[in-house]
């Protein structure tokens, strides 16, 4: 029995130093990969922090969302990069602080709400994935999608297969809404 017990160590540690080194299969079972959770072909990295669930991206790979999850543990769990592209996916800064959830359907940006911390976005955002985007979305569209306050400036920008785009700086928040409005018309083309 002990040398039963000995093994299953053994076979954990060598998992481990396989999901490490990214030498892994896509389709591995990851139920006994701490913090981590597999949604389809996603790899969603999650811990419990005094009974809340406490998001901390998406990654298309399983080796990545170890390296961050590796990472996350060496800071305590304190996010100390900027969001990757996955992590941002459908999500953009307020110029006005906070984040929206916005996705285009059939040709349409559809808005789904403004959150005060990317936590809470990252959140809402799993969820409309988990049920399909069936939610239906706000009436009332964000006036500042897309656009980003930058110092003094405003700039607009868009992701576009996963890489941040962006459309040019303006000076005012009037020039950047009529810029993207513009943009939005010519299906963003300049």
């Amino acid at each position: 029995m002990m040398l039963k017990k000995q093994i299953q160590k053994t076979l954990q540690k060598i998992k481990a130093l396989l999901i490490k080194h990214k030498i892994i299969i896509p389709t591995q079972d990851t139920t006994h990969i701490p913090y981590i959770r597999q949604n389809n072909n996603t790899y969603t990295i999650q811990k419990n922090i005094n009974g809340k669930t406490h998001y901390y991206g998406t990654y298309k790979t399983l080796g990545e969302a170890v390296e961050k999850r590796d990472q996350l543990k060496q800071n305590n769990w304190k996010q100390t990069n900027k969001p990757t592209p996955t992590e941002m996916k459908y999500i953009s800064k307020h110029p006005q602080g906070g984040y929206i959830i916005q996705k285009s359907i059939n040709g349409q940006i559809k808005y789904y709400g403004k959150y005060k911390t990317l936590e809470e976005a990252q959140k809402q955002k799993q969820y409309h994935i988990k049920t399909g985007w069936t939610q239906k979305p706000q009436k009332k569209q964000d006036p500042d999608r897309y656009i980003t306050k930058t110092g003094k400036k405003y700039r607009i920008q868009k992701q576009v297969n996963g890489k941040v785009k962006y459309y040019g700086t303006y000076q005012t928040i009037k020039e950047a809404r009529k810029k993207r409005d513009k943009l939005e018309k010519t299906h963003w083309r300049k």
